[in-house]
């Protein structure tokens, strides 16, 4: 008996990673054809939420004026926020995680015309120790909150002989999805933040004259190209 435990032990940890794949297939990449017309419904109600914030948002700036009052600014900000809350952008994805981890190539384009796709790896040789272990750590709790929302649905399976653990799956589930929200939004900045800081360093170490400060949406299209080798 006590040779099997270990080899049950494996078996639950790789159950439980499968488990954790497929919520990573639903949460950060597109629904498998099985599921595309459900997905679509979900984008399609995320977007209706994400326009209606949107136009309180725009109707409340628009009637401050040049000069709010701090109550208006506070409301403003508000609006921001439950806007920002269902998407940064109009949702693309049938989740919150999936439309987030696209903002950061939507926002890096929209700034400076780097497509992250192909300047991501260069940027990551560019970056210092400090900045790159910020970045493996902010991945591996993204891992480690996805690999327990894992165990939470497999904490299902005894619920079919003793059904209070469902509760237990439930709370395990519930914890994983709100620290793979946390991680998902942490790792999202800490890669806008690295185009933000070091975008012009990437430039420069790629030949192109680039001057102290932001990188410039036309040297970084500039970038771009160089990198897509006509791709």
């Amino acid at each position: 008996m006590i040779a099997v435990l270990p080899v049950l032990s494996a078996a639950a940890g790789l159950a439980a990673r499968g488990a954790a794949a497929a919520l990573g297939r639903l949460w950060f990449e597109p629904w498998p054809y099985g599921l595309r017309r459900l997905a679509r419904r979900r984008t399609a109600v995320r977007a209706e939420r994400w326009e209606a914030a949107d136009r309180a948002y725009r109707a409340e700036l628009e009637g401050a004026g040049a000069r709010p009052s701090a109550a208006t600014g506070a409301r403003i900000d508000l609006l921001a926020a439950r806007r920002n809350a269902v998407a940064l952008g109009p949702p693309a994805h049938p989740t919150w995680t999936g439309d987030r981890l696209d903002a950061v190539h939507s926002r890096v384009w929209g700034w400076y015309r780097l497509d992250v796709v192909f300047s991501w790896p260069r940027l990551w040789l560019v970056l210092n120790e400090a900045e790159q272990n910020a970045l493996r750590v902010a991945r591996a709790e993204l891992d480690a909150a996805v690999t327990l929302a894992g165990w939470g649905v497999l904490t299902v399976l005894p619920a079919l002989w003793w059904w209070p653990s469902l509760l237990l799956a439930a709370g395990v589930f519930a914890l994983g999805l709100r620290r793979t929200r946390a991680a998902v939004d942490t790792l999202a900045h800490l890669t806008e933040a690295a185009y933000d800081l070091r975008a012009a360093t990437l430039a420069r170490e790629l030949g192109f004259d680039v001057p102290e400060g932001r990188l410039s949406p036309e040297t970084g299209a500039e970038v771009t190209a160089h990198l897509r080798k006509h791709v």
